[in-house]
């Protein structure tokens, strides 16, 4: 079985690989991901039915929706989508958080949006947020809906770079070809 999730996993970055060397024979790079104007955001199986509230506090920091959908994401799409965490204690915990119900995954565009949609959700630990939201900071989706570490409300990239890979594989229509603002 293990070896299958790896097969899969190398298979799936190799689809992603090949749409950004398609994109790049064809000369239309994804700019926006490049550049931090673009980036992911998933509202986490806890927070899913916050979505709205989630989606406009997100808004709400200058950033637009640029598309979405909703999902269940299986096993193996949240093994890859979380990689890099996998020799981490809490891999498996999260892994089976994420797939225990549906949630929302959403790209957003608009001047440094990584940066943006990160200041939104806050610290990781909602624990932490709940103190700056307290001291007199704005209110942050973690803040808010988080319940711990795991369940803290939503995901978003934390650079460009991951921001592409990670909408790359789920949302691989939008890496493919040219984005128009």
């Amino acid at each position: 079985m293990a070896m299958s999730r790896t097969w899969l996993f190398l298979a799936v970055m190799a689809t992603a690989a090949g749409l950004f060397f398609h994109s790049l024979r064809r000369g239309d790079v994804f700019d926006p991901f490049q550049e931090g104007r673009m980036t992911l955001t998933i509202v986490k199986p806890n927070a899913f039915h916050r979505r709205r509230e989630i989606l406009a506090l997100i808004q709400d920091r200058g950033v637009e929706l640029h598309r979405s959908k909703e999902l269940r994401l299986s096993k193996l799409q949240v093994e890859a989508f979380y990689h890099e965490h996998r020799h981490r204690p809490f891999f498996e915990e999260l892994v089976e958080f994420m797939c225990s119900g549906t949630v929302l995954v959403a790209l957003f565009h608009g001047g440094d949006a990584v940066g943006r949609v990160r200041r939104a959700l806050g610290p990781t630990d909602p624990k932490e947020a709940r103190k700056r939201m307290e001291s007199g900071q704005e209110n942050t989706v973690r803040a808010l809906y988080g319940w711990d570490v795991t369940r803290n409300a939503a995901h978003a990239s934390d650079s460009p770079a991951s921001a592409w890979r990670e909408a790359s594989l789920l949302f691989p229509e939008a890496v493919s070809r040219k984005f128009k603002e």
